[in-house]
């Protein structure tokens, strides 16, 4: 009897055992698919180079409200319902006419969690949170992956301690600078967007070495093609749990950034002799709720802005305004009608305030890697989950699709 109570027992471990190691075996793999062929796009790429603008934490809609359809200026009263105020010290808003005049615009749907870490990778390598990860703590990837880094000829990373190391690891040809922690507290306490300057004034620091004369080497460098660079803005990360997402500093750090991209765009204009061989995207790590907490899968944390323009890029796209709203090819029909249809419920319609006479695109966030390498090399890098339909190309025009 005691005999086959033990053996009953035994069988008891050895079917959970059974049972856990299946749970590991289903679900803790890695993402990376190294066998997984490249998608050649074209083999003529328009762009030369790329530069990125990561805004970390930024709320698609708070993005929208600073930078809304016919505004002509800033209004940073977060309670106002319109963004058309004149005072002495306003500007228009640069991407509000990008957006509307310039190139293509939408909103991003991340995954949770909604962490600056894994959010970065699903931005630049299409490929979200690695299982393996919790080996290293969850502090960075375990294994090996492509992105927009170590495809390119030369990177230059700029930005915070925790995402410019972990973007260059594994890319040899990327230069990444970062301020210390010492530093990111010093400029905290004074102002959260020094930050986000910081990583300008690098920029601007670069191009001012890259003259043939100055240094040849880095000149070469930024002459080639395939040639990436990436800003991290962390200013609205920082700026939202200190004064929260609602708050007029909020809005005022968003003011900032844009003005920061438009000097860039000018800056590097005017270094490359307006060559139009330069493409530029504009994206977020993850949003946050009005008291600046992110990490789950709410809503307002897993939408994010996508804004691009120039080299390859598709231009607006007029629509009918008695129209339903059209969206570009991406994601596949019925994951649309689920994501527009959470959209237009939602108070997230803030981006309403564009207009209606222009089509935005809807994608996943591992899609946004897609933009740069498609108009940058011609091909979608090995290991992206989230293949991009052949019609949503940004490099030739395409037809609005409406989601009915």
């Amino acid at each position: 009897m005691s005999g086959s109570i033990a053996r009953l027992l035994l069988l008891g471990v050895a079917f959970h055992a059974l049972c856990i190691l299946s749970i590991f075996g289903i679900y803790f793999q890695s993402p990376v698919e190294s066998s997984i062929p490249s998608a050649t796009y074209t083999s003529s790429p328009p762009a030369k180079r790329v530069v990125i603008f990561t805004l970390d934490g930024c709320r698609v809609d708070k993005l929208f409200k600073a930078v809304a359809h016919y505004a002509d200026r800033y209004d940073l009263n977060p309670d106002s319902s319109s963004t058309a105020q004149v005072s002495s010290d306003s500007r228009a808003p640069f991407l509000g006419n990008v957006m509307r005049h310039r190139g293509s615009w939408g909103v991003s749907h991340n995954h949770a969690p909604t962490e600056s870490r894994p959010c970065h990778v699903a931005l630049t390598a299409g490929m979200y949170e690695d299982p393996h990860a919790v080996t290293k703590s969850w502090k960075q990837h375990p294994v090996p992956f492509d992105s927009v880094f170590n495809q390119s000829s030369s990177a230059f990373i700029y930005g915070n301690k925790d995402v410019a190391p972990m973007l260059a690891r594994h890319a040899p040809q990327a230069t990444e600078e970062h301020y210390t922690a010492r530093e990111e507290v010093d400029m905290v306490r004074e102002d959260t967007t020094l930050l986000d300057v910081w990583a300008y004034r690098k920029m601007k620091e670069l191009f001012a070495r890259g003259t043939a004369t100055r240094d040849p080497e880095l000149y070469r460098k930024l002459h080639d093609d395939k040639l990436v660079i990436y800003c991290h803005f962390l200013g609205t990360d920082l700026t939202g749990p200190k004064y929260g997402a609602d708050s007029r500093k909020y809005l005022e750090n968003i003011a900032v950034v844009d003005e920061l991209i438009e000097k860039t765009e000018k800056m590097i204009d005017e270094y490359y002799g307006n060559d139009g061989r330069t493409a530029y995207v504009v994206n977020s790590d993850h949003g946050m709720d009005l008291r600046g907490d992110h990490g789950d899968k709410d809503p307002s944390k897993t939408r994010t802005v996508i804004i691009a323009w120039g080299a390859g890029v598709q231009g607006p796209i007029a629509i009918n305004k008695t129209d339903d709203k059209g969206i570009l090819k991406s994601v596949r029909k019925t994951q649309l009608k689920k994501h527009w249809s959470n959209l237009m419920s939602s108070s997230f319609c803030c981006w309403k305030q564009m207009g209606n006479s222009i089509a935005e695109f809807c994608i996943i966030n591992g899609q946004v890697a897609l933009l740069p390498t498609i108009v940058l090399f011609g091909w979608a890098f090995v290991g992206d989950l989230e293949p991009i339909d052949k019609g949503y190309e940004l490099v030739e025009a395409e037809e609005v699709e409406k989601v009915q």
